[in-house]
């Protein structure tokens, strides 16, 4: 009995994770799907065990990059960057039907930190829109969210694989050592 309560309370909280942390500001995400996407990204998150990035604050650096497949692996990828310029990339990955994420914490340099961030730069996320691009209904969310010097930002686009937003992706996937054949990488 104690089993069944347990599996039922985890359904709750995973279907209700949005309602328990509040990941992104208010009216980031304004589309026709904005409640649903809202709900969907802070399910996953909360299922992931991460916590929100905003409220942003002034003395931290972190990306984090979230990737939610269709038929895969849901992924996030934290790189928070330290004083000294180097970096602490922490992989969760929830596989299946599992209810606990695997976790993976490595230390990254400064040189790799800046790498990322020169990618980033690259793609323009700060001044991207939120939203934008094509959808669909069998693919990938590519979700990048920035907490840097007290600003705030995230991005999500769809099968974003050869766009500049998801080459800098692709390098923290890279630099997470998280391994997805190039199959399950849309």
């Amino acid at each position: 009995m104690f089993h069944l309560a347990k599996e039922c309370r985890r359904s709750l909280e995973a279907a209700n994770g949005r309602l328990i942390a509040t990941y992104f500001p208010p009216a980031t995400f304004t589309g026709e799907a904005a409640d649903f996407v809202v709900r969907w990204y802070g399910s996953s998150l909360y299922l992931l065990g991460e916590r929100p990035l905003w409220p942003a604050k002034r003395d931290r650096t972190i990306y984090r990059f979230t990737w939610l497949r269709s038929v895969h692996d849901l992924v996030s990828i934290p790189l928070m960057v330290l004083p000294d310029g180097s970096g602490q990339v922490q992989t969760r990955v929830l596989k299946g039907t599992a209810w606990s994420p695997q976790s993976k914490s490595i230390s990254v340099t400064a040189a790799d930190v800046s790498r990322i961030e020169t990618l980033i730069d690259t793609a323009e996320f700060w001044e991207m829109t939120t939203e934008g691009g094509s959808s669909g209904c069998d693919g990938a969310e590519w979700i990048l969210e920035g907490n840097r010097r007290g600003l705030y930002h995230v991005v999500s686009r769809w099968n974003a694989r050869k766009t500049p937003l998801g080459k800098a992706a692709l390098a923290l996937i890279e630099l997470s050592g998280y391994k997805a054949p190039d199959a399950e990488i849309y």
